[in-house]
């Protein structure tokens, strides 16, 4: 427990303990899984003053300030560390990817790869897991390549790793390859397989998938089920989305979140069960943010149904948010059908609230450049 191990070092510093580097290391490691940056700070302000540069101790400090969002800090340490082993670039690398640098990841790897430096099982899950969130496949596949040469040992983190990549960019044979040759697989696998059919419209596949894992017994979590309610109302499959979210509550004992409800809304919505889908927001524990207002407002749309918009004016119009896509929506949709006066109304309020549409745009890898 890190709140455990910071008293624990704090302790040891009011009875006169001096801490050797396992326990700055230690302490330094929980201050980053609770993010108490202020702590770990202190504690690197100690170590500057009463120890000599310690790799152990760098990459514990690279760690923290990288968990804690300070990546520059943590970059600062891992330009000044005078030696680096595979962990002190490991730890960079899983910096960047945790701070949405994953280009940044990947640009360390290539620089390990170039020196002929010494990699790990962690080294080429760091850059799988960069390509994922990039989509860059065909870095991927070259990795995946490097990995087999390599001769890194196959592992349920790698292989869950390759599958969520593969399944994320689009090629769901090579994904679905990965995920059944595995000998071993966590929910986070499974996960990453039904997201993957359900994102690209093999909603029948991710449908299918889940129910072999549910007969597996292997309990779905919360974003199983996210993934699951999200391919029920792409395919407008309205019992089946209904019965997975009650299962949710009812046989997993999961309380649904914003996305869960998002779904069931957008679900009903996009079904034309614009009356269902605002008895589910009205019985949500919390307030609807901007995704669930706008999955109704969606709904309206597509069925025409300007007379439920007017109903619920109050509801859409009263509600503060940043989400500049949520407005554009509002607006469009009150213009389509002719009324220019509330259309007018919400771009007045997104410039009072100072909320500025974000441009839509597109990337495509180019040399696995994007």
């Amino acid at each position: 427990m890190p709140e455990e191990a910071i008293s624990l070092f704090l302790e040891m510093l009011i009875n006169g303990i001096f801490p050797d580097s396992f326990a700055l290391a230690s302490a330094l490691s929980a201050c980053g899984i609770i993010g108490h940056s202020e702590l770990g700070c202190q504690i690197h302000g100690r170590i500057i003053k009463t120890l000599l540069p310690n790799e152990f101790v760098e990459n514990a400090l690279i760690d923290m300030y990288s968990k804690c969002g300070y990546i520059n800090s943590a970059i600062g340490i891992f330009q000044d560390a005078r030696q680096k082993s595979v962990v002190t670039w490991n730890s960079m690398m899983c910096g960047f990817s945790q701070n949405g640098h994953s280009k940044e990841a990947l640009s360390l790897f290539d620089e390990m790869y170039a020196k002929n430096l010494e990699m790990d099982e962690v080294t080429f899950l760091s850059a799988i897991q960069a390509c994922s969130n990039l989509g860059f496949i065909e870095k991927g596949k070259w990795i995946h390549h490097k990995a087999i040469t390599f001769g890194v040992r196959r592992d349920m983190y790698i292989d869950t790793a390759l599958t969520n990549m593969y399944a994320r960019c689009g090629d769901l044979r090579t994904a679905r390859k990965v995920f059944d040759n595995m000998l071993e697989r966590s929910i986070v696998t499974w996960s990453s397989m039904i997201g993957g059919y359900a994102i690209h419209g093999y909603i029948d596949e991710s449908i299918s998938l889940f129910d072999r894992m549910v007969e597996s017994r292997i309990e779905p979590n919360d974003v199983t089920f996210m993934n699951i309610l999200s391919a029920c109302s792409h395919a407008g499959y309205v019992e089946k989305g209904k019965f997975y979210f009650n299962s949710m509550i009812r046989d997993f004992g999961i309380i649904p979140n914003y996305e869960h409800y998002s779904c069931l809304v957008d679900l009903l919505s996009r079904a034309g069960d614009l009356n269902g889908a605002y008895e589910v927001v009205n019985s949500m524990p919390f307030g609807a943010d901007a995704s669930i207002w706008g999955a109704l407002v969606n709904g309206c749309r597509i069925h025409q149904r300007m007379d439920f918009l007017d109903s619920i004016k109050k509801d859409i119009l009263n509600m503060d948010s940043d989400d500049s896509g949520y407005y554009a929506l509002l607006s469009n949709v009150y213009a389509e059908g002719g009324k220019w006066n509330e259309s007018k109304m919400v771009k007045s309020k997104m410039r009072s609230l100072a909320v500025k549409k974000v441009h839509g745009y597109s990337m495509i890898e180019v040399e696995s450049v994007s």
